[in-house]
């Protein structure tokens, strides 16, 4: 059975080598392209959403990077470790969030790069839908849409002091910044740069 509880601080660095060593073939291309430098993109991890750790059996086996914005969860990242790569738990971990989401977010959203077909073919079948493309940046921004009614059993994988909204304040700086960030790279109403830095594999 798979469990989650809220990344420790000294956490934090293994979930950004792992997600470096997941996006090797793009993320410093990207990072370029918004403008952002390596500082910038560990600040935003820090300061918007709660990153949570994904372990099975009480092993360590990923990570998962969310953010409420509105009335939309946003996935910042998904990452696995080698081991627990191919087993479905990234599937697990998306139903999870949609049942615990279901009636108090509209949808979920994330960002997948082009040189990740499986991928965008694994959500689509999942029932996510393309609805931006970010060409210069080779990313598919793809949403799915939840249905009303909550599942009263969704908080049950969640260990106990894992608090859903930690983090999640909309007004908090490190939403501002994502806000700044996502001016330079797409213009003023953007919504979506800080979806784009994420898992490719």
């Amino acid at each position: 059975m798979l469990t989650y509880e809220p990344a420790r601080v000294e956490q934090y660095d293994e979930f950004l080598q792992l997600m470096r060593n997941h996006t090797a073939n793009y993320l410093e291309r990207t990072m370029e392209l918004m403008q952002m430098t390596w500082q910038q993109f560990v600040h935003l991890l820090r300061t918007v959403g709660q990153v949570y750790g994904i372990y099975e059996d009480d092993q360590l086996a990923g990570f998962y990077w969310i953010e409420e914005r509105e009335k939309v969860l946003h996935l910042h990242g998904l990452v696995l470790t080698g081991q627990f790569q191919g087993e479905g738990i990234g599937t697990q971990v998306l139903k999870m969030l949609e049942s615990m989401y279901r009636g108090s977010m509209d949808a979920i959203e994330l960002g997948v790069h082009k040189c990740n077909e499986k991928a965008r073919v694994l959500y689509e079948r999942l029932g996510y839908e393309t609805v931006k493309r970010l060409d210069d940046l080779g990313f598919y921004i793809m949403q799915k849409r939840l249905s009303p009614g909550p599942s009263p059993n969704a908080k049950d994988c969640i260990r106990s002091g894992a608090k859903r909204n930690s983090g999640h304040n909309l007004v908090n700086s490190g939403y501002k910044a994502s806000l700044r960030l996502a001016q330079i790279a797409f213009g003023k109403n953007s919504r979506y740069a800080p979806n784009v830095i994420r898992h490719c594999g």
